[in-house]
């Protein structure tokens, strides 16, 4: 066997545990639509850990002022007079 036939083997035997990969996961490569709609997928899914990322920082952020206000009342109750 010649390096190319040796690549082009690869090659093939790559695309084909790919396809079959997919369609475990119920993407047909061949249907246009499907691939469209995973890709999708792929991006909604992306967009949403991004926003989660987001609203967990918010929440941080607003959890820690709460505890830094608390902690300024009680030194300012705690304060004579």
């Amino acid at each position: 066997m010649t390096k190319d036939e040796i690549q082009q083997l690869a090659r093939e035997a790559g695309r084909e545990g790919a396809q079959q990969a997919l369609m475990a996961l119920g993407i047909d490569m061949q249907d246009a639509r499907q691939v469209k709609d995973a890709r999708g997928a792929i991006a909604w899914a992306g967009q949403a850990r991004k926003g989660t990322s987001a609203l967990q920082k918010s929440a941080l952020r607003t959890l820690v002022g709460l505890l830094i206000t608390g902690i300024a009342y009680a030194v300012w109750r705690a304060l004579p007079g």
